[in-house]
């Protein structure tokens, strides 16, 4: 579900910062034991590096010659023992890359102490820390808490039935990793993100499958003023390869299923909401395939209408407002 690295480099004369015990609040002296004294953090909820005080203390560094990445970026003192380098959306950003199953943050400790004398003698000492930190897109969204209104799909496995809770939710960007915000405005053509997400804290495979997903100027998923754009499971052609504003970025693989498309109006007003609907099935990957085949007419073929696994979810409102 996810991944981390780093690499250390300290370019110093004196000892090297690797391990050190204590929790460098002075109250307990610092010894040196071989232990790591950075960590990685990587987790949904928080990304970046920690550095022990004790690893820090026979350094000739100070937590205040080090910055991540930007020299507005200072580390955050933990009262635990540990200084914290965290990413976050203001000073202390991160490398993002996102594809279609993982997020990666790469970034970088720095700093330096000494100086150049004449331009000629060097005493500068320089501090480097990279790490990375990988994620699956599909645990991301598991792990972020979301306010949308939760359903339960039955499910019938084995002649064993269960009830799983699923939810639809919009989100700020292609991470998926925060969900977007009440009363924000999106403005055209900018991408909505929307993924669907059965909790299975169950040991059968469940996946999720987007049957049929449209739009709707209001909350009546049933209004016949409506714009389709996945059918059959799979994404309008038009959508998809004509005009180029429909991604499906899973659907049947895994216990989310997301989609991002261009955001529109339905009519001439210059703002108003659009409110989005999808069929959902719970699919058991271990005794069928739940990933649509989409490249030709036959693989496109309509659902049995008789599927109990399904149940149609609505998400909140997004607003949308002409460029």
């Amino acid at each position: 579900m996810k991944s981390s690295s780093f690499a250390l480099l300290f370019f110093s004369n004196g000892p090297s910062a690797n391990a050190f015990s204590g929790d460098g609040s002075g109250e307990e002296p610092c010894e040196y034991v071989f232990e790591n004294s950075t960590e990685i953090i990587c987790d949904p909820m928080e990304r970046g590096v920690r550095i022990s005080k004790c690893g820090l203390e026979p350094t000739p560094f100070t937590i205040d010659d080090l910055y991540m990445e930007s020299t507005a970026c200072r580390a955050v003192d933990g009262d635990d023992g540990w200084y914290y380098f965290l990413v976050d959306n203001t000073d202390c950003s991160a490398n993002r890359n996102v594809n279609d199953t993982h997020i990666s943050y790469s970034a970088a400790i720095m700093g330096s102490v000494g100086a150049t004398v004449n331009n000629k003698i060097s005493r500068v000492r320089n501090f480097g820390l990279d790490f990375t930190c990988d994620l699956l897109v599909d645990y991301v969204i598991s792990a972020i808490p979301v306010t949308a209104k939760l359903h339960f799909i039955e499910m019938e496995v084995d002649e064993n039935s269960g009830s799983f809770p699923v939810s639809m939710a919009i989100y700020e960007d292609e991470s998926f990793s925060a969900e977007r915000a009440d009363g924000d405005v999106v403005t055209v053509p900018d991408p909505v993100h929307l993924a669907v997400h059965v909790d299975n804290q169950s040991s059968l495979n469940i996946v999720t499958q987007l049957v049929n997903c449209w739009a709707t100027p209001d909350n009546n998923a049933d209004n016949p003023i409506r714009f389709p754009f996945i059918e059959n499971s799979c994404g309008l052609d038009s959508e998809l390869y004509e005009y180029e504003t429909l991604e499906v970025l899973a659907n049947g693989e895994a216990t989310s299923a997301r989609f991002a498309i261009d955001s529109f109006l339905f009519d001439a007003s210059e703002e108003s909401p659009v409110f989005f609907h999808c069929e959902v099935r719970l699919c058991d990957a271990d005794i069928e395939n739940c990933v649509p085949d989409c490249s030709t007419d036959a693989g496109r073929k309509r659902r049995s209408a008789d599927d109990s696994n399904s149940a149609v979810l609505s998400s909140k409102p997004v607003t949308i407002r002409r460029h």
